[in-house]
């Protein structure tokens, strides 16, 4: 099912849609940006890059909520980071043009 960017426009997104979406960013068909917050996190909470791009492509995503304000649809994932650690991940998906951005990254026990 493929998804019709504009129809999504203010509405919310099924997990499985958003893993649609992000899937060909994987690929690297579009780019995945990093905000100044994650940069902090990451080094506060020990975290890369490869683990997120590890738990973009392993994690479990959450229901796509649209956010009026920012125009994009925020969710989370959660998983594993590559030494087996627990992590979360909150992102915002821009539907056109097809991006990400990765606003935190947060552990359990933060």
């Amino acid at each position: 099912m493929a998804l019709n960017r504009a129809s999504h426009r203010g509405r919310d997104l099924t997990p499985g849609q958003v893993k649609q979406c992000v899937d060909p960013i994987l690929r690297g068909k579009s780019p995945i940006t990093y905000s100044i917050h994650v940069k902090k996190r990451m080094r506060e909470r020990v975290f890369s890059t490869q683990d997120i791009q590890h738990l973009l492509e392993t994690g479990i995503y959450s229901k796509g909520y649209w956010e009026a304000q920012e125009q994009n649809h925020e969710f989370n994932v959660t998983g594993f980071d590559l030494n087996g650690e627990e992590l979360e991940l909150s992102v915002a998906l821009c539907i056109s043009p097809l991006c990400i951005t990765v606003v935190t990254g947060k552990r359990p026990q933060f």
